[in-house]
This record gives structure tokens, C-alpha cells and sequence, in this order.
């Protein structure tokens, strides 16, 4: 079981992020401010398309209507990994700026994450939990500000196991590594302590006998 954990750990996610990642999805993001003992809500809409490019998809996130949208973007993926993608924005002059790199390998079973830069002064965390579940942080590197996005698929229910049961395999799974980890730590400290103490009686035991020698020495004369 131990040893199956850690294959799923440093493997590469079969997960196709691509697959995920398209359709539609409502949005609810929550404002936080170091100032603020509640956060502001909002609602949104995301939706992704596929285009002729096999690697390339279309994005917007809007209020209500695609009339209203507040952020284009397109995500062109690595061809030679499903988790990999890089996030582009079209902005009103035509102009295109790299928003972020996201990496959604090696994994940390049953959800996968990415961390990294969120343009010029964020950070963003993000986590496909399940297949219809998604959550994306972005954190300000200026201010105490952060929000956080949470993305819900529309009209797709749960698929597969992992989906079903996410929650309790995750703790089961977390249960065990942090089992695992805590006997390892335990047993390293115990070799530590004794081996320390083990020095400890040697050195005394050394400088015992250099004392009984010495008194030897001073009885022959």
C-alpha cells in the first residue's frame, strides 16, 4: 500500500487537464482584505471552447452574459505533458500578456495543484480537486489582500470513484503519509538520542580508564 502511495506521489498526473478544464462552470469568488473581517462575494461565469489547434483553447470568465466579460484568455498546452499550460490574456488593445505558467505534475493523489506567478504582483494557488470541482487562489505580494476562486462544472455529475468519494479518500490517504512520516521522524530521533548517548558513555568510559592509568603511574614511582 505504502509503496503504491509513493508511485502515485512522484508520478506524472494521467489526469488530462485539457478535458477538465473544458465546458462551462460557475464561479464564485470571495475578496479578502486584511482590513476586512468579511469578504466581498461575486459571482461568475466560465466558459472554455476548443479551437483548430489541438493544443489551444479559448476562454472568458463574464457576469451573466459573454456580453460582459471581464477576462479573455487562452490557454495554449505543452504538447508533451497533459498538465502543463501556459495562460494568456487578450486585453482591449489587441495586447497579449502572459498571465501565468501553470503545472499540474508531478501530483499529490486524489487532487492535483500548481503554484507559481499571477502577472506582476500576485501569486496563485490552484487545485483541480475533481474532475468538477476547482479552486484557484491569487494572492497580492503587496498587501494582506487575496481571493479566492471557486469553480463548479455545470450539468456534469461525478464520473468516476475519486469524484464520488474525494473527500474521505483524501484523509485516508493524508492519514496514512502522516502516519508514515510521524514513525519515520520517531524512529530517527530515538537512533539519534542513542547513538548520542552512546558517545557520551564511551567518553566518560575513555576518560575513566586515562584516570585509573594515571594513578597506576603515580603508584610504580
Amino acid at each position: 500500500m505504502f509503496f503504491f502511495l509513493l508511485s502515485l506521489i512522484f508520478s506524472e498526473t494521467h489526469a488530462d487537464v485539457q478535458e477538465i478544464i473544458l465546458g462551462s462552470w460557475t464561479v464564485t469568488a470571495k475578496h479578502f482584505s486584511g482590513k476586512e473581517e468579511f469578504p466581498n462575494e461575486e459571482s461568475f461565469n466560465f466558459i472554455s471552447r476548443r479551437t483548430d489547434t489541438r493544443s489551444i483553447i479559448t476562454a472568458q470568465l463574464f457576469k451573466t452574459d459573454v456580453s460582459d466579460t471581464v477576462f479573455n484568455a487562452t490557454l495554449t498546452f505543452d504538447s508533451k505533458s497533459k498538465g502543463k499550460f501556459i495562460l494568456t490574456e487578450y486585453q482591449s488593445n489587441h495586447f497579449i500578456k502572459t498571465i501565468a505558467n501553470f503545472d499540474f505534475s508531478p501530483i499529490l493523489p486524489p487532487h492535483i495543484s500548481s503554484v507559481g506567478d499571477w502577472g506582476d504582483d500576485k501569486t496563485f494557488n490552484s487545485i483541480l480537486i475533481t474532475n468538477q470541482i476547482a479552486q484557484l487562489t491569487l494572492f497580492d505580494k503587496n498587501s494582506l489582500n487575496w481571493t479566492v476562486f471557486q469553480f463548479d462544472k455545470v450539468g456534469d455529475a461525478p464520473k468516476s470513484f475519486i469524484d464520488k468519494y474525494f473527500s474521505w479518500i483524501f484523509l485516508f490517504v493524508t492519514f496514512i503519509l502522516i502516519k508514515v512520516v510521524v514513525d519515520i521522524v520517531r524512529r530517527i530521533k530515538t537512533w539519534k538520542v542513542r547513538k548520542e548517548a552512546e558517545k557520551i558513555l564511551q567518553e566518560q568510559e575513555k576518560q575513566r580508564r586515562m584516570k585509573n592509568g594515571k594513578k597506576k603511574g603515580k603508584k610504580n614511582h
